[in-house]
Order: structure tokens, then sequence, then C-alpha cells
């Protein structure tokens, strides 16, 4: 599953696909989270909002519209 986004935007649109999925994200909103302790680094985004797009199961593809959450961490121990 490949997942392509703007990492400096992340409420920018996402694509999220595969060899049998074909998504785009639509962010509404976002939690973010960043610390830096010296030893320890986390930047952290958690993203909600709709996914379009489908799904093909055994060659039958499938509409797919849902809500739903996409994230974006890094993190250094």
């Amino acid at each position: 599953t490949r997942f392509a986004f703007d990492p400096r935007d992340s409420m920018s649109d996402w694509r999220v696909q595969s060899d049998a999925l074909d998504l785009r994200f639509q962010a509404e909103g976002v939690h973010k989270e960043h610390v830096n302790a010296r030893f320890l680094a986390s930047r952290f985004s958690q993203v909600y909002g709709r996914f379009s797009g489908s799904l093909t199961i055994s060659g039958l593809p499938s509409s797919i519209q849902a809500m739903g959450f996409v994230e974006d961490h890094y993190a250094k121990w």
C-alpha cells in the first residue's frame, strides 16, 4: 500500500493506493503533537476526513465513501 501526501501540509489531499485500492482522502481536521526532549522526539499528525474511491475484489470494483483517519508519525528514541 502506498500513501502519497505532502508531509509539510497534512491537511492537503492524500492518496492511498495498492493493486486493489485507489482512494482519495480529503482532510477535515487534524490533531498534532510535537515533542523534542533532546534524546527523544516525536512529530505526530492524526488527520480525520473523508475517503472516496474504489476497492477491487475478485475483479469487481466497489465504490468507497467513508469517514476515517490517516496518520503521519516520526519518532526518535
